[in-house]
């Protein structure tokens, strides 16, 4: 199995320029290189829409160029009607809409009208950055509409949707930057309803979402009513390249809920779901083709921590790879591993860590058609071959896990145990340790940092 894995990296965020100069309201950005552009930087604060829709914020936004600023004081700005943005920067001169300096911009709109308007959609948006803005409201808080390219969210809450918080599934998008935001409080409609944290791309295939970073977000309290799901991250059919790491998400444990990142593949290029937690998920992560599932926390799933299974839209797993996760299961009746691998082709299981006595470790069928090194457990297998190679089931250890501190999880005899496969190898821990440390990689999500 031949797994190519990106090495990503942040679009450069948008910046002020080296100096301002003050014209009455207007705020000229001028750098030294820039001759030919002035850029401008333009201020504003809370407003409420009136009859007519227009909205001071909708407006100014709509008509910054390529270079500008727009800095939006503390306080509520409320539109009753539909806010959409269509503008586009550059590679040179992104545009930038960001809070004030230790100030809270709050968009919203009335609850009368959530279940019928999105809070913001952003049109054909390229080379744009939104920073430290709150959205409350609105059927879809954060909705990208048509074809984006190099669009960055960034340390913002979304929350009180009636629908999903933030979706992508219009359009191709290509490198978009989610990252340090805080989702929650999702599908709140009267109705029946979704309520996903992030949903990318379109269910049929028909738009993709690829090249992308979904990282450093902490999503809670996600729910939907009766249609559809409340997945955390949501990944559809061809959407590839994409990194989904450092997350935190915190499930329900009801009986309805979806997994808190579902993937589905069915492309060229593998996505990465790498060095989050998930706590109470009804499934914790869940993928079909085209994955690398490495290094991750998954603690106390409702019905399986990690699950490889088919899905009607792309088929059998295949082109998968689950490596180096810890998962702890102190629910009896759920499984950590839950591998459904009928029809499944290249599928690796390696240096996982199911912590969970009297609990299912591994669980499924067709169990034969995966690779097995280097796995340990305490808990039972079902489905499993006796003997099988590669996973180790030990009663004997005694041990005691605080869920609180991540490190607790790193047992002794983990140490140097785990097969150095070339998906582990090289790759960085949950907690950003590179391995291997010392002679060999460590079993599980935490690579013990050795004293030099």
């Amino acid at each position: 199995m031949n797994f190519r894995v990106k090495q990503f990296s942040l679009p450069r965020m948008a910046s002020a320029r080296q100096r301002v100069i003050v014209t009455g309201a207007l705020l000229v950005l001028a750098t030294p290189a820039a001759r030919c552009v002035v850029a401008e930087t333009f201020e504003i604060g809370p407003s409420v829409a009136g009859s007519d829709c227009v909205e001071e914020f909708e407006t100014v936004a709509n008509r910054l160029q390529p270079g500008d600023t727009l800095v939006l004081r503390g306080g509520h700005y409320v539109q009753s009607c539909r806010r959409a943005l269509n503008i586009q920067g550059t590679a040179g001169q992104p545009i930038l809409i960001r809070a004030a300096e230790g100030e809270r911009p709050v968009l919203t709109r009335p609850e009368h009208n959530r279940n019928t308007e999105n809070n913001i959609e952003i049109i054909d948006a390229r080379h744009v950055t939104i920073q430290g803005l709150e959205f409350a409201g609105g059927s879809i808080g954060v909705r990208l509409m048509g074809d984006t390219r190099d669009f960055e969210l960034a340390h913002s809450v979304i929350r009180d949707t009636g629908n999903t918080a933030f979706a992508a599934n219009t359009g191709s998008s290509m490198r978009l930057a989610l990252h340090h935001n805080t989702i929650h409080t999702t599908g709140q409609s009267s109705g029946e309803t979704e309520g996903e944290g992030f949903y990318l791309g379109c269910h049929d295939g028909s738009c993709q979402v690829s090249d992308s970073r979904i990282e450093h977000n902490v999503l809670y309290n996600l729910q939907s009513k009766g249609a559809g799901g409340n997945d955390g991250i949501e990944l559809k059919p061809g959407s590839g390249g994409n990194l989904i790491a450092h997350n935190r998400i915190t499930g329900q444990n009801q009986v309805h809920d979806f997994p808190c990142v579902l993937v589905y593949g069915d492309v060229d290029d593998v996505n990465i779901v790498e060095n989050n937690v998930f706590e109470n998920c009804t499934e914790g992560i869940q993928v079909v083709t085209d994955a690398i599932v490495r290094g991750n926390v998954v603690i106390d799933s409702r019905q399986a921590g990690i699950v490889v299974r088919r899905h009607r839209t792309v088929g059998a797993p295949a082109n998968v790879a689950v490596v180096n996760n810890t998962i702890v299961s102190r629910i009896p009746a759920a499984a950590g591993l839950y591998l459904a691998l009928w029809r499944a082709n290249d599928v690796l299981v390696f240096n996982n860590a199911v912590l969970g006595r009297d609990t299912i470790a591994i669980k499924g069928w067709s169990l034969r058609r995966a690779q097995y090194a280097s796995n340990w457990t305490d808990g039972y297998l079902r489905g499993m071959p006796l003997g099988q190679k590669g996973v180790r089931v030990d009663r004997a250890r005694s041990y005691n896990i605080d869920t609180t501190t991540i490190a607790s999880l790193a047992l002794a005899w983990f140490e140097d145990a785990g097969f150095p496969s070339p998906v582990a190898t090289g790759s960085l821990d949950v907690q950003s340790t590179p391995r291997p440390q010392g002679s060999g990689i460590d079993i599980g999500a935490i690579e013990k940092l050795r004293e030099q």
